[in-house]
């Protein structure tokens, strides 16, 4: 998007990525929903294999674990671990996302980070086991957000009516999964390689339009992160949601 590519982008942009884009380019997008990370419905898991004799995070000091590549799955790895052992007491090895559950398999990492639907792949086709989930929510803060969507300060600025439409279908796509989560899922098989089995048991996270955002849980996050020095200085996140009233 800030090479000009795209115009926008929904649903799974992270948080801590969209924050650092922020403070080294001020404006560049506007955010108009969010996900977050619970417990009901986990968006990040910690996985063993399937016959695997770690139950716990602490059985994995000195082992090897595999996870998503980016500074975000970075620092989630730090606050993971770090309960239970010092974060360089095990290799942590960042990898493309889709090559994760074939290291776990062939044994070339002990444990995996993932985000959804991998998670709910590996263990509903009883290749790995969770010994936690809900990463986000239970090592930053209960329910953080992690997810949104964004649309370009150019879009904005050139062409403020598809704006208007795009947050408009967004917010009727909300609703139907909010309120239909049976008849998103039958929908997935048709839009998405997930087979049938597997897009039965994705636990969908609830989402919320621009219109019920949390500005309060988004500033906690960000000001997290400045306290984690993932970020230099606090903002007010509310600068960064779309302000449809501004449109012209």
């Amino acid at each position: 998007m800030l090479a000009g590519n795209i115009d926008a982008a929904l649903g799974g942009v992270n948080f801590p990525l969209l924050f650092t884009i922020e403070e080294k380019s001020p404006g560049e997008f506007k955010l108009f929903t969010l996900a977050a990370d619970t417990e009901d419905a986990p968006t990040i898991s910690f996985l063993v294999k399937k016959d695997s004799s770690y139950t716990t995070i602490a059985d994995l000091k000195g082992k090897k674990i595999g996870n998503y590549p980016g500074s975000t799955a970075q620092l989630i790895y730090r606050r993971t671990v770090s309960p239970y052992f010092k974060p360089d007491e095990a290799t942590h090895v960042q990898m493309k996302a889709e090559l994760e559950l074939a290291a776990l398999e062939s044994g070339q990492v002990d444990a995996i980070i993932v985000l959804e639907p991998l998670g709910t792949i590996a263990i509903e086709k009883g290749v790995a086991t969770p010994i936690e989930r809900a990463l986000f929510s239970k090592y930053f803060f209960k329910d953080a957000p992690l997810a949104t969507s964004i649309v370009s300060k150019k879009l904005i600025e050139k062409n403020p009516d598809a704006v208007r439409k795009l947050v408009e279908a967004t917010n009727e796509a909300v609703v139907f999964i909010n309120t239909k989560p049976d008849e998103t899922k039958k929908l997935l098989p048709k839009y998405t390689p997930l087979e049938a089995s597997i897009a039965d048991n994705i636990r969908f996270p609830r989402i919320h339009t621009l219109f019920e955002i949390d500005r309060t849980k988004l500033q906690t996050l960000h000001d997290f992160l400045v306290t984690e020095k993932e970020l230099k200085e606090k903002k007010d996140v509310g600068t960064m949601i779309l302000n449809l009233s501004e449109l012209r």
